[in-house]
């Protein structure tokens, strides 16, 4: 009996390496459970793992705010994943949604940077290694027109050229036109389309000296103002 006692006692004090209650037996510092790391069926229960990593993340953007995809793990460690946590490179900046949830998104983006996400999923056990990285996007710019031209028109009006800018990956809704009577802005004009390259402008005052601005919008927002030279109605 006593021979047993002391059996019992040199197993659970041996100074060797906890024996994995998962069963790992591959390379040291490999083991794919190691928040039960120093469990041993002797001396206690083992904890359930963390999650996998979640696996195909998927990004796009509209104007700075980009919405991320992924599917859940395959194994969620025994009780479920919580909570997802999603992160953005460079900048780091984060989600978090419930761990019912595969799909967030983060905004306050840079226009023009390139971002890569990953997505980690956490149960109670702790954290899941990072997902692989998204593909990047690039945050688009807002389309601005160019190279705005104003000629004289007969009978009040006033003609209007400018070239289409590129959609940056989101088509063009509209352009809006501003007359301006000196300092004086007039009603917008809200033109629908987006292969337009001018328009006429109706209704001015004749001997009166306009400009007009224009601008695009599209899914990234409304793009740079852009000023026409001034020109005298007719």
């Amino acid at each position: 009996m006593a021979s047993a006692s002391a059996e019992r006692c040199s197993v659970s004090t041996n100074p060797w390496t906890a024996i994995d209650p998962w069963g790992w037996n591959g390379a040291p510092g490999a083991d794919p459970w190691p928040s039960d790391a120093g469990d041993m069926w002797i001396t206690g229960n083992p904890r359930d793992p963390v999650p996998d990593a979640p696996v195909n993340v998927n990004a796009r953007s509209l104007g700075q705010t980009a919405t991320i995809t992924w599917s859940a793990p395959a194994f969620d460690g025994g009780d479920g994943v919580g909570t997802y946590v999603v992160t953005a490179s460079p900048g780091g900046a984060q989600a978090v949604v419930s761990g019912s949830q595969t799909t967030a998104t983060i905004s306050g983006l840079v226009y023009g940077s390139t971002y890569t996400f990953t997505v980690v999923a956490i149960n109670s056990a702790g954290n899941s290694l990072a997902s692989g990285a998204s593909t990047a996007i690039t945050v688009g710019t807002p389309p601005a027109p160019g190279s705005p031209t104003a000629a004289a028109g007969s009978a009040e009006q006033a003609v209007l050229t400018w070239t289409v800018p590129a959609d940056n990956g989101s088509a063009i809704a509209s352009y809006t036109v501003t007359p301006y009577d000196g300092t004086t802005a007039g009603a917008p004009i809200v033109l629908l389309g987006a292969a337009l390259t001018g328009t006429t402008v109706t209704g001015l005052t004749s001997g009166h000296a306009y400009s007009f601005t224009v601008y695009a919008t599209n899914g990234n927002g409304a793009g740079a103002i852009a000023t026409t030279n001034t020109v005298t109605v007719s």
